[in-house]
């Protein structure tokens, strides 16, 4: 499944509990092939050479698990062959590890201290849980990336800058435009504050529509709904405190954007049975027209054409009147990015090339083939010039916008997905709840 402007964010919920991602990889190494970590037995390797006196050869080797055929074996196909004509000498050979075992494999790789040059890694503690085995990347950053590169300081691991991002994500409020000119509200006011949003679900119950799609079995979309409320609980002074996994799961702000879920439920803006259904089945609903709206981070590509990319819009998700801003903002980050391995032999050559590769000449071939995903860098032109594509990069550009989702690890996030259900049905109270998220962050720390 591919969602418009979020290849990394699609792998977002399927993957946050792999290495926490959190996050939008790669490993790439200078070593023998019998001494590298990979299995070559379950992996698709392709590479690229420039010519050049075999003294003067280097390989790259890259790790990557995110396989869509669109943006690897066609941008890639492209960008490698690209940078290795403008540099003499450089062999990029990327090899696919499946997502399944990736982390795995990374874990072996950083405990023999051998493996490939550049790894595809999530932001934040994600990125936390491997940092003994990526090198820092600060003192390399010029003035042009840290001014090009969105959400470069908040995806910092621990106040040191790990990976450079490839993709980004951003969360919108996904809208049927019939449903709702049916109903006679405009979309943009009435839920775009959380009060109206809950009058909204009102509205449309009484006129036999379910307000929102949702599915919560498998528990990644409530975690959706967190990070869009939650992180606009943190002002920009504060925001750096939790995304270091430095704010309990019992702070105030925390609660608010649970009991709000729990409002959401009581005033019936759920579909019936959401309990019982994946948030893929919730999205499914949607397609159908069978709901007014949901909390989204784009159209998904493969269900999109069932209501029709005309009938759909995009806005900016309900402010709370109890968070720290009072102009339009949501849950946005990058993606996913690349890291050069600690033990790399050549991490000046690795970092030259991911710096092409995140830069508008990479980033647009990306584009080219995945329109719809949005850009890591300022610099890039968007490659879709459609209605709903350019909303959504409009909300990704709002200048508010952060996320939380890089101060929790894979085991809050395991907890969380796993009891919401509980707390949803009355059985797990809010304080019992974040008492046991609580645990796992020291746990984690």
């Amino acid at each position: 499944m591919t969602i418009w402007g979020s290849t990394g964010v699609a792998a977002h919920w399927r993957r946050r509990l792999c290495p926490v991602v959190a996050a939008m990889l790669v490993i790439a190494a200078c070593s023998d092939d019998s001494n590298d970590a990979t299995d070559a037995a379950t992996a698709d390797t392709g590479s690229v050479t420039a010519s050049a006196p075999a003294s003067e050869e280097i390989t790259l080797k890259v790790w990557d698990f995110l396989d869509q055929p669109d943006l690897n074996e066609q941008a890639n196909d492209e960008i490698d062959p690209a940078y290795a004509t403008e540099h003499p000498g450089i062999t990029i050979d990327r090899t696919f590890v499946p997502q399944e075992g990736y982390w795995a494999k990374l874990q072996a790789a950083i405990a023999a201290g051998d493996g490939p040059d550049i790894v595809t890694m999530y932001p934040g503690s994600a990125a936390r849980q491997y940092a003994n085995g990526l090198l820092p990347l600060d003192d390399r950053l010029t003035d042009e990336q840290r001014a090009d590169l969105n959400f470069l300081d908040q995806a910092k691991t621990d106040g040191v800058t790990l990976a450079l991002p490839f993709t980004a994500y951003a969360y919108v409020m996904e809208f049927n435009k019939q449903l709702f000119a049916d109903a006679g509200l405009d979309p943009e006011t009435a839920i775009g504050t959380y009060d109206g949003l809950l009058d909204a679900c009102d509205a449309f119950s009484a006129a036999g529509v379910t307000p929102i799609a949702a599915g919560f079995q498998d528990g990644f979309y409530p975690e959706w709904i967190l990070y869009v409320l939650g992180s606009q609980m943190f002002s920009k002074a504060d925001i750096a405190a939790q995304n270091n996994g430095d704010v309990a799961w019992t702070d105030s702000r925390y609660t608010t954007a649970l009991e709000k879920i729990l409002e959401m439920k009581d005033r019936n803006c759920f579909s019936d049975g959401y309990l019982t259904r994946t948030g893929e089945e919730g999205f499914d609903e949607f397609y159908r027209g069978e709901a007014a709206f949901y909390f989204s981070v784009g159209a998904q590509e493969d269900k999109v054409d069932l209501l029709g990319k005309d009938a759909i819009g995009y806005t900016t998700p309900p402010l709370l009147s109890e968070g720290a801003y009072t102009e339009p903002m949501t849950d946005s980050l990058w993606g996913a990015g690349y890291s050069i391995t600690s033990w790399s032999e050549h991490p000046d050559e690795a970092y030259e090339f991911l710096s092409y590769y995140v830069s508008a000449p990479g980033l647009n071939v990306i584009g080219k083939y995945t329109p719809h995903q949005l850009p890591s860098a300022r610099s890039a032109t968007p490659q879709a010039d459609d209605p709903l594509t350019m909303k959504l990069i409009e909300i990704a550009q709002l200048p508010d916008n952060q996320s939380i989702y890089v101060g929790f690890s894979s085991g809050e996030i395991d907890n969380f997905r796993r009891f919401i259900g509980e707390v949803m049905e009355g059985r797990l109270s809010i304080p019992d709840f974040q008492a046991q998220l609580d645990a796992e962050r020291v746990a984690a720390q």
